[in-house]
């Protein structure tokens, strides 16, 4: 069996092999044109502007196919998603959550490799590498991904939470470096 690493793109190699991490994400949720422009567009952005942005990736050690990838940034009250659920972490007395967090984005194992690891791999290698004291995430009530952020030592912050320009329900996540 081909090994795989776990390692960070620095800005210029993300750059370089965008669409390759695009399409471990399409093929990962089968995302729309549009929805994968969108999140073009936000990685773009984040890498000019963020210096915090990370895109994690596990890779074929032979052939360098993308299996998985992460994509995210420190936690800044100004962007949309702490905008979304700070008020509700606050109200919950959970607002130091925030305080020194990495904002995880985006996490995609492409379904060629699923139940590998290769997610669990991405989440370990965040913990054990960011400077930031806790990671924050969210996903839907529904994804089986809820368990594997559990076994990862995410803890559930806010498990009916309700975006409110959407509506849409969420679980807002927290891994906290012990």
């Amino acid at each position: 069996m081909p090994s795989a690493i776990t390692r960070d793109l620095t800005p210029e190699e993300a750059r370089a092999r965008l669409e390759e991490v695009l399409e471990v994400y399409r093929a990962a949720w089968d995302a729309s044109a549009s929805l994968l422009d969108h999140l073009r567009g936000r990685i773009r952005h984040s890498l000019s502007l963020v210096p915090s942005t990370r895109i994690a990736v596990v890779e074929d050690e032979q052939t360098s196919q993308l299996h998985s990838m992460l994509f995210g940034h420190a936690y800044h009250p100004s962007s949309w998603w702490p905008r979304q659920v700070q008020g509700a972490l606050e109200a919950a007395g959970l607002a130091d959550w925030s305080d020194d967090a990495f904002e995880v984005v985006e996490v995609a194992t492409a379904p060629w490799a699923r139940g590998r690891g290769f997610a669990r791999a991405l989440l370990e290698h965040l913990h054990a590498t960011m400077p930031q004291t806790t990671s924050l995430l969210s996903t839907g009530p529904d994804n089986p991904a809820r368990a594997l952020y559990r076994r990862c030592g995410y803890v559930e912050l806010l498990p009916n939470f309700r975006y409110e320009v959407t509506g849409s329900p969420a679980v807002v996540l927290g891994y906290r470096r012990a």
